[in-house]
């Protein structure tokens, strides 16, 4: 056999091999992503995280109650449903009434609740 075949025979075989499943990974870890971060993580609490790179994995960890964007033309934020459908302004403004989405589950399987 000439080497060109030898090497077209073994490179065939290296493709053929890793395109096999491996058995050792878990089936919880064959269904995730992984996410490359610039930076090093200084908090894990969103309130008070300074670092960009603490602020998107906070972002991305813990869901938002509100989806914030800021208007140009009015010069004023503007509020749209998160993890809430709707709220409602009570008392002259002083209170606000969530109401939560029932379709938002945690990783485990336990529903989002306030």
């Amino acid at each position: 056999m000439s080497t060109r075949v030898l090497v077209t025979l073994f490179a065939v075989s290296l493709i053929c091999i890793s395109c096999g499943k491996d058995e050792a990974v878990d089936d919880a870890r064959s269904n995730s992503a992984v996410i490359a971060i610039t930076g090093d993580v200084d908090n894990f609490n969103p309130v008070v995280s300074d670092v960009a790179a603490s602020q998107q994995l906070n972002a991305a960890i813990f869901p938002m109650m509100f989806d914030v964007a800021f208007d140009i033309r009015n010069g004023k934020l503007e509020y749209f449903p998160g993890l809430v459908t709707r709220w409602e302004e009570q008392n002259n403004g002083k209170d606000v009434v969530l109401y939560l989405r029932d379709d938002v589950i945690w990783e485990d399987g336990n529903p989002i609740t306030a």
